[in-house]
Parts: structure tokens; C-alpha cells; sequence
């Protein structure tokens, strides 16, 4: 099994920030490698900034 790890960051103008992790199972290493380059992005959001990181393991 592989482990997806993803890692949500939000940071806004006014100095706050927020944070989340999220974890999901696959079968294969292409799987979540695939699923992993899919999610992976930064940005901006409104006056703010964002980014997915993710990262496949195997446990």
C-alpha cells in the first residue's frame, strides 16, 4: 500500500494562517504518484496565497 500525504496551506494579508493534512490509501505507487501530481498546485485566493503539497509513501 501507498500513502498519499497532503499538506493544505493558507495564508492570508493580514497575517493569518491555516493549515491541514489529509491522508489517502492506494494500491500502487503509480496511483498515488498520479493522484499526488494532480492535487499539487499554489496560488492566490483572494488576498491571500495557498498550497497543496503532496508527498506518496509507503508505510
Amino acid at each position: 500500500m501507498w500513502l498519499l500525504i497532503i499538506v493544505t496551506l493558507v495564508t492570508g494579508t493580514d497575517g493569518g494562517a491555516s493549515s491541514s493534512v489529509t491522508t489517502l490509501q492506494f494500491s500502487t505507487q503509480g496511483n498515488c504518484h498520479a493522484a499526488a501530481k494532480s492535487v499539487a498546485q499554489a496560488g492566490t485566493i483572494g488576498k491571500g496565497n495557498y498550497a497543496i503539497k503532496a508527498n506518496c509513501v509507503q508505510p
